[in-house]
């Protein structure tokens, strides 16, 4: 898989992209709740933002980093976004 690739299939999740410390792509945080309607809330943003995104992406120049981030829960009601991995974009992943 590719880095681009990679970076996609990260934020179709509805996980948080970052590049130079600014929010490319929000996601979803918190989900507790929300159950099934979760995966709804991503499919819906996703087929509305998506293709722009992706384009976006494949626009950026060799050598940007992208951070991934995650939601991680630390109650019910609260939690937080984890560094997960750094991604530089035209590298093979």
């Amino acid at each position: 898989m590719d880095s681009i690739g990679k970076i996609i299939e990260h934020a179709e999740n509805g996980n948080r992209l970052k590049i130079s410390g600014k929010t490319v792509w929000a996601g979803l945080g918190n989900r507790s709740g929300l159950h099934g309607f979760a995966t709804t809330l991503i499919d819906e943003k996703w087929e509305k933002s998506g293709p722009r995104f992706e384009r976006k992406m494949s626009q950026l120049p060799p050598g940007t980093v992208v951070e991934l981030h995650r939601f991680r829960n630390i109650t019910r009601d609260r939690g937080r976004w984890h560094h997960v991995s750094t991604v530089t974009v035209g590298e093979r992943v």
